[in-house]
C-alpha cells in the first residue's frame, strides 16, 4: 500500500473435518470486519465467509488452504458498495500453534460512483504474493 494507505481486519471462523471419508480436509465458515482507506476512499465491511484446508494424510504438518470473503451491499459501508476478500496458501504447522505460510490474496471493494477518483467502478486493496507466520491460541 501506498504511506497514507491504511486496512486492518478482525475476525472469527470455525473450521472442522468433514468426516471420515475425507481424510485432512476441513471446511469452515468465518465472518470478518474490514476497514481500509485506500486512494480516497473509506471501506467498511461486514463479510461472511467460507474457508478450505486440506492436509494430506501422509505429510501432516502440510496444508494447502483457500477462503472467501464477501459483502454485499447491505453490509458494505462508507465508500463501499460491495466487498470481496480471496486467499490461498500453502503453510507448513511449525507447532501446533504456529504455521508458516507463502499464498496469494486478492481484496478488492466495489465504489460508490461519487468517489472523488473513480475511474474505475472499484478499489483493488491488494493482489499479490504474501508469506508469513501464524500464531493461534
Amino acid at each position: 500500500t501506498d504511506d497514507d494507505d491504511v486496512v486492518g481486519f478482525a475476525g472469527a471462523q470455525i473450521l472442522d473435518e468433514v468426516g471420515s471419508g475425507s481424510p485432512g480436509l476441513k471446511l469452515g465458515i468465518g465472518t470478518r470486519a474490514y476497514f481500509a482507506s485506500i486512494e480516497d476512499s473509506d471501506i467498511g465491511a461486514v463479510t461472511l465467509g467460507a474457508l478450505l484446508r486440506y492436509s494430506p494424510p501422509s505429510i501432516d504438518r502440510l496444508a494447502f488452504t483457500a477462503n472467501i470473503f464477501h459483502a454485499p451491499k447491505i453490509v458494505a459501508f462508507l465508500d463501499a458498495e460491495k466487498f470481496t476478500a480471496f486467499s490461498a496458501a500453502i503453510e507448513y504447522d511449525l507447532f501446533p500453534q504456529a504455521t508458516v505460510y507463502v499464498g496469494y490474496r486478492k481484496v478488492k471493494a466495489y465504489v460508490k460512483e461519487n468517489v472523488k477518483n473513480s475511474k474505475r467502478d472499484y478499489v483493488e486493496i491488494d493482489a499479490s504474493a504474501h508469506l508469513g507466520v501464524r500464531i493461534s491460541f
